[in-house]
């Protein structure tokens, strides 16, 4: 194609490639596209400019886009290395269970950003506790390696290992041995969940220790255990506690009591949760339950408003009337909200078009803005598959703002608008690069 002009030869190689098919003997090198090319080696400059050449000329399909995407995804993965790999794969993370490969591959390193990718393999269940335990004795050198031997420690035989790594100096390997010893179940380690969900410096690992005193073989114990962590808890901390007294394993065990309890004696966050926890099981405080959310809905801080739209039984008679009630607040958070809620439907009814029309419409004036709220909209709407905000989709893609790149993006994906998502593949910023990626290659599982 040499003797053709630069222009012509591209759009002759386009079509060429798009009909190869045809002529597979002739065009064997027709493969994969520029763009795909410029992919596969991460240079993310002829990438975008591949893209727009492809957008302007109608030739980007969905499954090409879709390429693109996990092309972008592999590579950045596979060669995540130096102080930006660690981020890079937590910003992966969001699909590595699709990016299963990806992640293998690195993982077989030895140094600190192949521990993570096995860590996020291992608690994916993609990677086995002994394969992990031979990983880590083989390339521990590094920390990190360190929580993957802890996250392994599952089997009855690893108690007094894994209780050892509880108490670890490292926060990471607390934490792996926590994920570890709520598998695990032992009722051995109590005493120290206690103390970690009590004492341990770093929050997720007091989270963690309250959720895996409610996977131990405790009982009563284990409820009353986390009653009296409740009392000297935070807000967020006793959210978790909710949540644990709602697991299957204590939930008759005195766990239906307490979360009774929290519902009617406190306020906030905390007795949303656990009226939210409670609602999900019929029988003693149900009602009472039930009655706590609406209340919460219908008034209350914005923060905890919102929250109980969000875990709210929705299709129970008493939280559909506070949520239309609410559809007219003048607290605009709270209308968001309620109408992302009403949009995606009540319960297994689907909303009246004329309801449609309004809560559309509410959620498009907000939707003009590139804020928060107006951010929170679009994707609500997109979420619902309201087609009436591309147009403000369309102006918003090259805003300076990351967040509204990303919104952008994600929501012309859920929209299955794939082509117009593409360029964010190519985006400068790693976090909208990944979302997008990965609201790409997840859209075609």
């Amino acid at each position: 194609m040499r003797f053709l002009p630069q222009k012509l030869s591209g759009v002759f190689y386009r079509f060429a490639c798009r009909t190869a098919f045809l002529l597979a003997p002739a065009l064997a090198g027709c493969a994969s596209s520029p763009a795909l090319r410029a992919a596969e080696a991460h240079d993310l400059p002829t990438l975008a400019r591949e893209i727009e050449t492809e957008i302007k000329a109608n030739d980007l399909t969905a499954a090409e886009a879709r390429a693109i995407a996990k092309a972008v995804s592999v590579h950045a993965v596979q060669n995540a290395k130096g102080d930006s790999g660690l981020k890079t794969l937590e910003a992966y993370g969001r699909c590595s269970r699709v990016l299963d490969s990806a992640f293998e591959k690195r993982s077989n390193d030895t140094d600190e950003i192949a521990a993570s990718a096995a860590l996020t393999r291992l608690e994916n269940g993609q990677l086995s506790p002994d394969d992990a335990r031979e990983s880590a004795s083989r390339s521990g050198v590094h920390m990190l390696w360190r929580a993957v031997d802890a996250r392994a420690l599952i089997r009855p035989e690893d108690g007094a290992a894994r209780r050892e790594r509880l108490v670890d100096g490292d926060q990471e390997v607390r934490v792996a041995a926590l994920r570890a010893s709520a598998d695990a179940g032992d009722i051995a380690d109590a005493d120290i969940l206690a103390d970690a969900a009590r004492l341990d410096p770093y929050p997720l690992a007091r989270t963690l220790a309250i959720r895996a005193i409610a996977r131990t073989a405790m009982g009563e114990r284990a409820v009353l255990t986390l009653r009296d962590l409740w009392t000297r808890a935070d807000d967020d901390a006793r959210q978790s506690i909710a949540d644990a007294w709602a697991t299957e394993r204590i939930i008759d065990a005195g766990g239906r009591r307490e979360l009774w309890w929290a519902a009617e004696h406190h306020h906030g966050a905390p007795a949303i949760a656990a009226a939210a926890a409670l609602a999900r099981f019929k029988g003693d405080g149900w009602s009472e339950a039930i009655g706590v959310l609406a209340r919460a809905i219908e008034s209350g801080d914005t923060k905890d408003r919102v929250f109980a739209i969000g875990v709210a039984p929705a299709h129970e008679q008493v939280i559909e009337e506070a949520l239309r009630k609410a559809i007219d607040d003048k607290d605009d958070a709270v209308v968001v909200a309620v109408a992302w809620r009403l949009l995606s439907g009540v319960g297994r009814n689907t909303v009246e078009e004329k309801d449609r029309k309004a809560l559309v419409a509410k959620l498009l004036e907000y939707a003009k803005s590139s804020t928060t709220r107006g951010f929170q909209a679009q994707k609500a709407l997109a979420k619902t598959g309201v087609r009436e905000v591309l147009p403000l989709l369309d102006k918003q893609i090259k805003l300076a703002d990351t967040r509204a790149r990303e919104t952008t993006g994600v929501a012309y994906v859920d929209l299955g608008e794939a082509a117009k998502a593409a360029p964010l593949i190519a985006d400068k910023d790693l976090g909208v690069r990944a979302a997008v990626a990965c609201a790409l290659v997840e859209s075609d599982k």
